[in-house]
């Protein structure tokens, strides 16, 4: 519902300024500028790329005989914010359900306990 003569919304329209109409109020569009601005609208979000979500997780080794170090395989970074963000999340969730309270670790690892490694 953008002006006829400029696009813009009505609520933060207003009195605007453009070189074909000038000074002018905001104006009910038609029905056609509805439909050719929807279509277009469509067009361009079939024509986007598809969005990186940043959730897969690889494993690099390390040459230490240990697993390994995670990284995101979606940009196959170390230091991707999107996918640490994921990571903690899923660590958290793994804790809780083995029943670590994730915000009482004490010590390295999942538990830092021997008995309860998890």
């Amino acid at each position: 519902m953008g002006c006829a003569l400029c696009g813009i919304n009505r609520r933060g329209h207003g009195r605007q300024y453009t070189e074909t109409a000038g000074w002018h109020a905001w104006q009910q569009p038609t029905q056609q500028q509805i439909k050719d601005r929807m279509y277009a609208r469509r067009a361009a979000r079939q024509a986007a790329a598809p969005t990186q979500y940043h959730a897969r997780t690889a494993w690099m080794a390390d040459n230490t005989g240990e697993d390994g170090i995670p990284y995101c395989a979606d940009c196959g970074t170390e230091g991707c914010r999107q996918w640490m963000r994921t990571d903690t999340r899923l660590t958290k969730r793994r804790m809780e359900l083995a029943g670590i309270n994730p915000k009482r670790r004490s010590g390295a690892g999942w538990g830092g306990v021997e008995s309860r490694p998890f």
